[in-house]
């Protein structure tokens, strides 16, 4: 029996060239389509853990930031971790007086004076309402209060033109000392912050004492 003919070699390597092309050509468009959907992905996880008012990440990239924090020092019991809860004083006056625009308004100056003020590795999201979280790694006590003494210096230098005071009360805690959880910080936090709207809507520090903060 014969053999099928073969083409010859010129036409078998321009058929093998065109067959490559069209591979290259086919994972070409999906690795587009994997980037998109890869950047897809992205923007959803952005939306999911950004705040839309300040710009600030939201409460829930706080809560699994947190902890992540706390498991990274449950591994290290010789190191510590600071939390900051902040609470913007008599925000729901600020909102009935002069409108919920200029309420927005104050919580995104909170929010720039907070990211100018801390540095990289400290994390500053939006707790809700009018309250802003900071994770402060490595950092103890005093550390926390010279933390909160730049912010104070930082806030009382844009009040020098302010059309209005804004006051901020401020709690804290430190691990292990003050908690060895995500959910005990917090609360301790929580209870220092309104300990400091008790005593007069002054903010709190371990130590020094930090005289009220002021925003414009």
């Amino acid at each position: 029996m014969a053999s099928k003919p073969q083409p010859p070699p010129r036409r078998r390597r321009r058929t093998e060239e065109t067959d490559v092309n069209t591979e290259i050509e086919r994972l070409a468009r999906e690795n587009e389509r994997l980037r998109r959907q890869v950047r897809a992905l992205q923007h959803l996880r952005e939306a999911v853990y950004r705040d839309s008012v300040t710009g600030l990440r939201n409460r829930r990239y706080f809560e699994e930031r947190l902890d992540e924090e706390v498991r990274r020092l449950s591994r290290n019991p010789d190191r510590v971790g600071s939390l900051l809860l902040v609470d913007v004083d008599d925000f729901k006056q600020i909102n009935d007086e002069h409108g919920h625009m200029v309420g927005d308004g104050v919580l995104r100056e909170v929010a720039l004076i907070m990211g100018e003020t801390l540095r990289l590795e400290d994390v500053c999201c939006r707790f809700g309402g009018d309250e802003f979280v900071v994770i402060l790694p490595e950092t103890g006590a005093e550390g926390a209060a010279r933390v909160v003494a730049r912010l104070t210096e930082a806030l009382d230098h844009r009040n020098r033109t302010a059309a209005f005071s804004l006051y901020l009360s401020v709690g804290h805690s430190t691990w292990p000392t003050d908690g060895i959880d995500a959910h005990a910080l917090l609360s301790a936090a929580d209870r220092d912050m309104y300990a400091s709207k008790r005593n007069g809507k002054r903010a709190r520090t371990p130590v020094p004492p930090a005289p009220r903060l002021t925003l414009v």
